[in-house]
Formats: structure tokens, C-alpha cells, sequence
């Protein structure tokens, strides 16, 4: 199947959805990241006490990045649609509704490694 014939108002509702828990999950990400920097900068301003050296080891990971645009132009356009029901090819019925996005795998990768953290 190549295309698919949504409701408007079901489609909205499911990136809103999507929108929600994608929002959550960054926020959750970003705060153990915030987290984990404070900590890193607390063992280099003590090695820097110590030692007059920073510690070569110490790693900041990925910061996590918000793709809450993406749904954001989804659903606005979605608004702004005079049409009740949508057409929707493969990707986008990937994107939109199963929340398949190209980032997806990057940002989720990211947001486990802190998540895991916490």
C-alpha cells in the first residue's frame, strides 16, 4: 500500500500524541544530561585544585536535541488544512503516525543513554 486515506482529526490527535511523549522523553534526557555535566565540571574543578590539571578522561556525552518542530509543523499544517481527511503516503503515515521520524533512532539512542542514567 502506498497510500492512505486518515481522518484529520485522528491524525491530529495521534502527533499531538506523539508531540507529548516526545517532549517528556527530551526533558527527561536533558536533565540527566544537565546532571552528568555539572558532575564532570565538579571532578575537573577538583583535579584543577589538586593538580593544576583538568582531567584528560573526563566526557561530556551527546547533548540531547528537541525535534518538537517537526511535529509542530505537522500538526500546524494539519490545522490549517481545509480537507476532513488526509492523504498520506508511506513515509509520512511512518513519520506522522507510527512516529518513525529520520532522527528517530539518533535522538532515542541519546535519550536512552541518560535515561539509563537516572
Amino acid at each position: 500500500m502506498e497510500n492512505v486515506k486518515v481522518k484529520k482529526g485522528e491524525l491530529l490527535a495521534k502527533l499531538k500524541e506523539n508531540l507529548k511523549a516526545h517532549v517528556e522523553e527530551f526533558k527527561l534526557a536533558h536533565a540527566a544530561w544537565v546532571e552528568q555535566t555539572i558532575a564532570v565540571h565538579k571532578l575537573q574543578i577538583k583535579s584543577l585544585k589538586e593538580t593544576s590539571n583538568t582531567s584528560p578522561d573526563a566526557k561530556f556525552g551527546p547533548v540531547p536535541t528537541s525535534q518538537a518542530t517537526s511535529y509542530e509543523r505537522a500538526i500546524a499544517m494539519l490545522e490549517m488544512s481545509v480537507e476532513d481527511e488526509i492523504v498520506l503516503d508511506a513515509h509520512e503515515f511512518d513519520q506522522y503516525v507510527l512516529d518513525n521520524w529520520t532522527w528517530s533512532h539518533s535522538f532515542k539512542s541519546v535519550s536512552a543513554a541518560y535515561n539509563n542514567v537516572r
